[in-house]
């Protein structure tokens, strides 16, 4: 099988460099046949003895497509410096869009290369990469120009509000990004709210409502996950109203942080669910701190047209809630696991 043949000229060539020679470039092997090579040779070389965390698939099979116009979707478990280097250095892969980088051990200098030597990125996920920091969070914007979805999901990255706004500025046809397991200050969220994001995940990111508060104004928000920041039933109020409820002329005026203390006349001026022009469709608020009953009393989220995803895991509801999380018309995902649900009164 070419592949298996394949699969042991690379491994040869770490013992002896000189066994690659007789393979030749495979950069001219037309799509969709390059793709399930490559793919094919990856899983072959997986299968082989254990060997030190290095990039997987590793470099001497990557370098047989360097020049392909035919690589477009790419996955590097482990990536590191050196790697980045390489790759992006030489612009080795030019058609590469999709770049997925799991576990990878990158610094902001490897990010420097691969933010000027991948260029026609679209998409790129860096995940669990505790190296990576502000700086290089900010030379991948500075590069990656082209890019539509940004996912770097706990990274661990300490982001201040001119940090969210140089990304915004410069990322201006970005509507995915995935900030879940850093670190974002309170006053990173409000930038985020110019951008087209349609979808956006801080789970873990941020801490209480304060994001839930700063997205009420973004507009084209349909993917919302707030998991883990703890939000309260504040957060989940802001949320039903800004996102999931009235278009802008029929927002409160009150401000949410004065809803609690608003009298009842200015609360019988907020809209109504039948008012309501909800668009977003997929909401996180796994390990929210909601109390029993906070769930049943929004009735504006009970109530959205748009809802098709809810997750609640890990929270606290009560009878109520749970008749409530199943109201919207068009859910067809609720996620209830780890719940602790409240017994009803005799």
């Amino acid at each position: 099988m070419a592949s298996a043949a394949l699969a042991e000229a690379i491994s040869d060539a770490s013992r002896s460099p000189a066994s690659l020679l007789g393979v030749g470039s495979l950069a001219l092997v037309p799509s969709p046949l390059s793709a399930r090579l490559f793919k094919a040779v990856a899983a072959e070389l997986s299968q082989a003895a254990p060997q030190p965390v290095l990039p997987s698939p590793p470099l001497p099979l990557l370098r047989l497509w360097y020049g392909s116009r035919h690589v477009e979707r790419l996955a590097v478990s482990a990536a590191d410096d050196d790697w980045a280097v390489e790759v992006g250095g030489c612009s080795a892969l030019p058609a590469l869009s999709s770049l997925d980088l799991p576990g990878a051990r990158l610094t902001a200098h490897g990010a420097a290369h691969l933010a000027a030597g991948l260029r026609a990125l679209t998409h790129l996920r860096i995940a669990d990469c505790h190296g990576l920091g502000a700086a290089g969070f900010g030379v991948l914007c500075g590069g990656c120009l082209q890019l539509v979805s940004l996912q770097l999901p706990n990274c661990k990255i300490a982001l201040d509000a001119a940090a969210v706004r140089t990304m915004v500025d410069r990322l201006a046809g970005l509507t995915a990004l995935d900030l879940g397991g850093n670190l974002l200050a309170s006053a990173a969220v409000p930038p985020l709210c110019s951008a087209p994001l349609r979808l956006l995940r801080v789970w873990g990111s941020v801490s209480g409502d304060d994001a839930a508060l700063s997205l009420m104004d973004s507009s084209c928000l349909s993917v919302l996950d707030l998991g883990w920041t703890g939000a309260t039933a504040l957060g989940l109020q802001c949320v039903s109203l800004g996102l999931g409820a009235a278009p802008r002329a029929l927002r409160p005026s009150v401000h949410p942080l004065a809803l609690p203390r608003v009298a009842a006349s200015a609360a019988a001026a907020l809209p109504t669910p039948a008012a309501a022009a909800s668009r977003l469709a997929d909401l996180s608020l796994a390990h929210a701190a909601l109390l029993p009953g906070d769930l049943a009393r929004c009735t504006s989220l009970a109530s959205s047209e748009s809802l098709t995803s809810l997750t609640l895991s890990g929270t606290s509801l009560s009878a109520a809630d749970l008749a409530a999380a199943a109201s919207p018309p068009g859910l067809t995902s609720l996620d209830l696991s780890c719940c602790c649900v409240e017994a009803a009164a005799a």
